[in-house]
């Protein structure tokens, strides 16, 4: 009777420890077209010829016909467009996901339960629990970000805050001022 007590109490905590670990650090590339490239340090770079996972601080960086597919370690999946350069980050302590988009586009429609995004751009800072949007920054350093669903707290770099609801773009420009209008 201990001995299958013990036995299914092993079962269990083996369970635990796998659900547990399905969420990781890492982010995988689901798919990817066009030149994409991957650094530990942005300064050297290797070209991507298959899916692969990706430790915390990489950076990724897209060409001119390039377009790839990300799994988040939260499970969302992220839409990395041409002529882009982001970094990726995850706080596992906090389950918060930290993307450093320095130009380009990325798209993401979060999982239904609630997640923590946060998106650095040259001038802005995003966090986003729990919905669809659109960040793009441009070469000028503008940075926009459209909601489709859902709600998005923005802040520029001097701490000015606006919340960017469901059909609303918002843009930040490179001076810092935000502006929301309707989609």
């Amino acid at each position: 009777m201990i001995i299958n007590k013990l036995k299914i109490l092993i079962i269990v905590f083996s369970l635990f420890i796998t659900f547990k670990n399905s969420y990781s650090n890492n982010f995988e590339i689901l798919k990817f077209s066009g030149d994409v490239q991957v650094s530990s340090d942005n300064k050297n770079w290797k070209k991507v010829d298959t899916p692969q996972k990706l430790n915390n601080g990489f950076w990724i960086k897209t060409g001119r016909d390039a377009k790839i597919t990300l799994l988040l370690p939260n499970r969302t999946q992220t839409i990395i467009g041409k002529n882009s350069t982001i970094q990726l980050n995850h706080e596992k302590k906090t389950s918060q996901t930290k993307v450093k988009l320095n130009m380009g586009k990325i798209w993401s429609k979060t999982n239904k339960k609630p997640v923590k995004i946060q998106i650095k751009t040259p001038n802005a800072v995003a966090s986003i629990r729990g919905t669809e949007w659109v960040f793009d920054v441009s070469k000028n350093q503008k940075s926009s970000i459209a909601v489709m669903e859902g709600i998005v707290e923005l802040a520029n770099n001097s701490g000015e805050k606006k919340s960017v609801e469901k059909d609303q773009l918002a843009s930040v420009d490179k001076s810092g001022n935000i502006k929301v209008n309707k989609l």
